[in-house]
């Protein structure tokens, strides 16, 4: 039989040994709860987005015989990259003004304007045509650019000379044309935002907001090539939109073109210059949803090959004060 003095050296190490393992139990814990969070923000899926903004220019290509493209009534800047150039991937409001401005030409190159023009075309320009199925809009297309040609290339925009060669109301009626010209064109955008965000969580994106500014002027939007008002609050200069969800794997594709024109601010400490939405006038401020991180993923636009273009992050709101 053991006497009590015989049994205490080992109950005593078997609680030594308790303790070193629940002491290393416990360290366990602490850093596990220090790493778990650093595993998730490594390997977790998240909601993921990339931006870039892309250079505006006319499509390539002549649509003409001969060198009559740049004296086009209307050259469209929608283009960014090959795939561009189809009709299906400009603005919705690029219809709108084309159709806006035709019938505008049809109204102001008529009746006796017209006349003249079509009496020095037969004279002038018979061999030197636009490429197309022929109909009425393309022949009052056509004259419009001749005239366009000849008052530029040979008359040096004088208008003066186109009256006195093909007649005063032709003369009246182009000068108009060339007006209204300028000032559709003084609209159009130079420069095109292309944001995707995709979500990647086994969950829902909830309460998605997206914020962005522009130094100009916002020409037209699109979220997943349509316009929803729902979700969508437009500013001259600032966009807002806002998903109450977004579905696991859901891809949200918005484009922002947009009008900028550079202008200097001076070079004084904290002048606007400073923190005026980036080099391309525009700054994506906020992209965020309420139940996780949005994260930028350069590969969500791999696919995008813009002529010119450049990445762009989340920066500063450009309606905040400096930093001092």
């Amino acid at each position: 039989m053991f006497s009590p003095e015989q049994t205490t050296p080992h109950l005593t190490q078997v609680k030594t040994i308790i303790e070193v393992i629940g002491g290393a139990l416990t360290t366990a814990g602490v850093i596990w709860k220090i790493i778990l969070p650093v595993f998730r923000w490594l390997f977790v899926k998240r909601v993921v987005y990339a931006a870039t903004i892309a250079e505006l220019k006319p499509p390539r290509g002549a649509l003409i015989v001969g060198a009559l493209d740049e004296y086009l009534p209307i050259r469209p800047s929608f283009c960014y990259s090959n795939e561009s150039m189809d009709r299906a991937y400009w603005p919705s409001k690029a219809n709108a003004d084309s159709t806006a401005f035709f019938k505008f030409m049809q109204e102001t190159l008529s009746d006796l304007a017209l006349n003249e023009a079509r009496q020095w075309e037969r004279n002038n320009f018979s061999e030197m045509s636009l490429i197309g199925q022929p109909s009425v809009e393309l022949d009052l297309l056509q004259t419009y650019t001749r005239l366009r040609w000849f008052l530029i290339k040979s008359c040096g925009s004088n208008f003066a000379r186109v009256s006195s060669t093909i007649g005063a109301n032709c003369s009246s009626a182009l000068q108009t044309l060339e007006t209204e010209r300028k000032r559709m064109l003084e609209s159009m955008p130079t420069r095109i935002l292309i944001l995707r965000i995709q979500n990647r969580m086994g969950m829902d994106g909830k309460e998605l907001r997206l914020e962005i500014t522009v130094g100009g002027s916002i020409y037209d939007v699109s979220v997943n090539e349509r316009i929803n008002p729902q979700i969508l609050e437009q500013s001259n200069n600032r966009l807002f939109i806002q998903l109450a969800a977004l579905q696991p794997g859901y891809v949200v594709e918005v484009k922002v073109w947009y009008r900028w024109e550079a202008v200097l601010f001076g070079s004084r400490s904290f002048s606007q210059s400073e923190y005026f939405p980036g080099p391309e006038g525009i700054m994506i401020n906020y992209i965020g949803i309420s139940n996780g991180k949005v994260v930028q993923e350069k590969s969500l636009l791999r696919d995008l090959k813009a002529w010119n273009s450049m990445d762009v992050a989340i920066g500063r709101d450009p309606a905040a004060p400096p930093d001092i």
